[in-house]
C-alpha cells in the first residue's frame, strides 16, 4: 500500500490527465470521508466535474453525500441534493440511507432527508428504521411509525425498537407497553432490547411495579432471558420510586437463583440506594463488590459520596475517598459536589488533595471527546499540574504567606511546561492560562494575555473566546460607576476564565463575587486572580447559580449576567426572591442578540427600566446587544409570555445547543 501523500499525488495527476474514472473518484472520496476530511472530498468532486464537464456517476455522488454527512455538513449535503435534482440525476436509496444514518441525534435533518426520499417515491423500510433510530422525540417517532402503514411497509423489530427507545426518558411507560402489545400483534415478538427500553421508561416514570412484572415476563419461555441491563433498569425503577427495600429483595433473588450480579447491577443498586439516602447499605454493597473483584462505576461511586455529604456523613465520606484506595472513581458532578463541600477554610488539607486530582474530572470528558472526534489526545497531567500548583498556593496562604502574582506565575510556568498540548476539551482555557503565565513573567498582566490570545486565535482560526472585552468591557465598567455605592459588591454569573471579574475589580474598588460550576475553570480563574494580585477582592463560588444563591450575603449593587441565556430569567427571579440586591440594583446582561434570551428581554423591558445597547463582539465585526436594567423594589406580575416570544426562546436554545456541538468539532479542526 502506498503512503497517503503518494496516493493523493497519484489521484491529482490522474484527475488532470483525464484518466480517472468515477469509481476511483468514489474510492478517494470514501477515504476522505472516513478521515473526516469533507473539504477534500468536496474539492475532488468539484474538480472532476470541472475537468470532465459532467457530473460523476452515482457511486461517486453517494460517496460524497456520505462524506458530507460524516462531517456534519448536512446543509451542504442538502444543497448538493438540490443540484443533483436540477441536473436530472436520480439519487438512489443508498445515498439517502447514508445521509440519514449519519445524522446522529439531529433527527430534524434526518426527517428532512426522509421526506426528500419519499418525494422521489423512494419508500423503503430501512430508511424509516434509520430515521427512527435518529429520532429523539417520541411523538414524532410514533407518527413516523404510523406512516409506514400508508406506504404499505410493515414495521419490523428495528422500527418497534427504535420507537421504544424514544420513550426511555419520557416516563410514558403505558405507551411503551402498548407498543410491546402491538409488536406481538404484528407477529414481531419483542426482543431483549425492546424489553430493556420499556423497563427504562418504567424507571423514568417511577412505575416500579410494572417493571417487576416486565422482568417476570422476560423469564417466560417465549421471551429472551433478562441481561444485566434489564436487572439494572429494574433496580433503577425501584430506586426512582423510593422503594429501596425492593432493591434489596432483587439482590437476594440473584443469590437464591445462583446468579451473581455484575458490576452494572451492583452500581445501579448503589446509586439507587444512595439517592434514597440509604448510604449505609450502599457501603455494604461497595464492600461486596471489592470481595467479588468488581469495579464500581463513576456515577454510583459519586452518588454515594454526594449522598453521604448531603446527610451530614462527611467524616465517612472523607474516609472513603481521601483515606481509601478508590481515589479516581469520581465523575464530573460528584467531583464538583465534594469540591464545593471542602471549599471552606477548615478543610484546607482535603481541598489540596482533591485539587491534586483535578485531572480526574477532566479525564471522562476527554474520553468522550475522543470517541466523538475519533482522535487521540494527551492525558490529563496538565490539569493535575495546575491543581497541584494552586494547592501549594493554598497551603502557603494557610500558613500566613501570600506570594506575589509574579512569584506564583513563575512556579506555575514550571509546572505547566510542555504539558498542555491537545488537552481537549479544555484546550482554549489551558492555552489562555499558559499565555497569561508567560505574560505575567514578562512583566505584563493576565488580562492583556487573554486579549492577545483572543485576537490572535480569532484572526487566524476563527476560534471565538467568550470574553466581554473591548466596548463591552467599557460599557460594563461605566454601568458600575453609575451605581449608588461605588465601593459595594457586584455579582457575576458565568466566570469562564475570570476576564470580566479581573477587569471590574481592577477598575473599581468593588468586591466581586463570581459563580462558575466547572471545577477546572474555577481553578484557572483563581490562578488568573492570584497572578493579578486580586485574591482579596474577588471570590469565586463553585456550583451553579441555583445552589450558590442561598449561600450569598447581599446586598449587591450590580449583577453581570454572562452565562447561558436560557437561565437569565430564572436567575433574575431567584435573585429578587432572596432580596440579594439593593434598591435599584443594576443588572447588565450580555449576548442579548446572539444567541439571545427572548423571554428575559421581554420581561425586563416590560417591568423594569431597561435600555438596550448595540455593541460589537470583542475583535469581531458582529453586532450584539447588552441590556442595562434598574430593578424595581417589588417583583411585578406580568401576564403570560406571548407565543412568539416562546417560539423565539425555543429557537435560541436550539441554536445554543447546536453551536456548542459545532464548537467541539471546531476545536478539533484547529488542533
Amino acid at each position: 500500500h502506498q503512503p497517503a501523500p503518494c496516493r493523493r499525488v497519484e489521484f491529482c495527476v490522474g484527475l488532470k490527465c483525464g484518466i480517472l474514472m468515477s469509481r476511483e473518484l468514489a474510492r478517494s472520496i470514501g477515504v476522505h470521508g472516513h478521515q473526516w476530511q469533507w473539504r477534500k472530498a468536496l474539492h475532488d468532486f468539484e474538480e472532476f466535474r470541472r475537468l470532465k464537464g459532467r457530473a460523476p456517476a452515482v457511486v461517486a455522488q453517494n460517496a460524497l453525500l456520505v462524506a458530507l454527512g460524516r462531517g456534519r455538513q448536512l446543509h451542504t449535503a442538502s444543497r448538493l441534493l438540490l443540484d443533483l435534482r436540477q441536473w436530472n440525476i436520480d439519487v438512489d436509496l443508498e445515498a439517502y440511507g447514508g445521509l440519514i444514518s449519519v445524522c446522529g441525534d439531529r433527527w430534524q435533518e434526518a426527517f428532512g432527508f426522509l421526506e426528500e426520499a419519499l418525494g422521489q417515491r423512494l419508500a423503503d423500510a430501512q430508511l424509516f428504521h434509520q430515521a427512527l433510530a435518529a429520532c429523539g422525540d417520541w411523538e414524532k417517532a410514533f407518527d413516523l411509525l404510523r406512516r409506514m402503514d400508508s406506504w404499505h411497509l410493515s414495521p419490523g423489530l428495528p422500527a418497534f425498537g427504535a420507537t421504544l427507545s424514544c420513550f426511555e426518558n419520557s416516563g410514558l411507560w403505558n405507551k411503551a407497553l402498548d407498543l410491546l402489545e402491538e409488536a406481538w400483534s404484528a407477529t414481531c415478538p419483542p426482543n431483549r432490547i425492546m424489553y430493556n427500553s420499556a423497563l427504562r421508561s418504567c424507571a423514568s416514570g417511577h412505575a416500579w411495579e410494572v417493571a417487576l412484572l416486565l422482568l417476570d415476563a422476560m423469564h417466560a419461555e417465549d421471551a429472551e432471558e433478562p441481561d444485566s441491563l434489564s436487572w439494572a433498569a429494574t433496580v433503577n425503577a425501584c430506586g426512582n420510586a423510593g422503594e429501596w427495600h425492593q432493591i434489596l429483595c432483587l439482590l437476594e433473588d440473584f443469590w437464591e437463583g445462583q446468579v451473581v450480579p455484575d458490576d452494572m447491577v451492583y452500581s445501579a443498586a448503589i446509586g439507587s440506594l444512595s439517592s434514597s439516602c440509604m448510604w449505609s447499605w450502599s457501603l455494604q454493597l461497595m464492600d461486596e463488590m471489592k470481595e467479588l473483584q468488581l469495579e464500581s462505576h463513576q456515577a454510583s461511586y459519586g452518588s454515594l459520596l454526594s449522598s453521604m455529604l448531603s446527610n451530614s456523613a462527611w467524616r465517612q465520606a472523607f474516609a472513603l475517598y481521601f483515606d481509601g484506595k478508590d481515589q479516581t472513581y469520581l465523575d464530573f458532578s460528584s467531583f464538583r459536589d465534594i469540591l464545593v463541600f471542602v471549599d471552606e477554610p477548615q478543610f484546607v488539607e482535603q481541598r489540596c488533595i482533591l485539587l491534586e486530582r483535578l485531572g480526574d474530572t477532566v479525564k471522562r470528558r476527554t474520553m468522550m471527546a475522543q470517541r466523538e472526534t475519533k482522535r487521540a489526545f494527551s492525558d490529563v497531567g496538565v490539569a493535575n499540574a495546575v491543581g497541584r500548583s494552586y494547592a501549594k498556593l493554598l497551603e502557603m496562604e494557610w500558613c500566613g504567606y501570600r506570594p506575589t502574582g509574579l512569584t506564583f506565575a513563575k512556579k506555575l510556568r514550571g509546572a505547566m511546561h510542555r504539558r498542555f498540548q491537545g488537552a481537549l476539551p479544555y484546550n482554549k482555557e489551558l492555552n489562555l492560562l499558559a499565555r497569561a503565565v508567560q505574560r505575567v513573567v514578562d512583566g505584563g498582566t493576565a488580562t492583556e494575555a487573554m486579549e492577545g490570545v483572543a485576537k490572535k486565535r480569532w484572526r487566524s482560526n476563527r476560534l471565538w473566546f467568550d470574553m466581554a472585552g473591548g466596548l463591552k468591557a467599557q460599557l460594563l465598567i461605566s454601568c458600575l460607576k453609575g451605581c449608588r455605592q461605588v465601593d459595594g459588591k457586584v455579582l457575576e454569573l458565568g466566570t469562564y476564565c475570570g476576564y470580566s471579574a479581573i477587569r471590574m475589580a481592577s477598575a473599581l474598588p468593588m468586591l466581586v463575587e463570581t459563580v462558575e460550576e466547572d471545577p477546572l475553570r474555577v481553578v484557572i480563574t483563581r490562578c488568573m486572580i492570584a497572578m493579578s494580585n486580586l485574591s482579596d477582592r474577588i471570590k469565586v463560588w463553585i456550583g451553579n447559580s441555583a445552589s450558590v444563591f442561598p449561600r450569598l450575603q447581599g446586598p449587591f449593587q450590580a449583577v453581570f449576567l454572562d452565562h447561558a441565556g436560557k437561565y437569565f430569567l430564572r436567575d433574575l427571579r431567584h435573585f429578587q426572591s432572596l432580596n440579594l440586591g439593593e434598591r435599584r440594583a443594576v443588572i447588565v446582561a450580555n449576548h442579548q442578540l446572539k444567541p439571545a434570551a427572548p423571554e428575559f428581554l421581554w420581561e425586563v423591558t416590560q417591568s423594569h427600566l431597561t435600555q438596550v445597547v448595540s455593541v460589537p463582539e470583542f475583535e469581531q465585526a458582529l453586532e450584539d446587544w447588552m441590556t442595562i436594567t434598574l430593578l424595581t423594589r417589588h417583583i411585578p406580575k406580568l401576564g403570560a409570555v406571548p407565543p412568539g416570544i416562546r417560539a423565539l426562546e425555543k429557537l435560541s436554545n436550539d441554536i445554543q445547543s447546536r453551536a456548542s456541538d459545532r464548537r467541539v468539532r471546531r476545536k478539533v479542526s484547529v488542533l
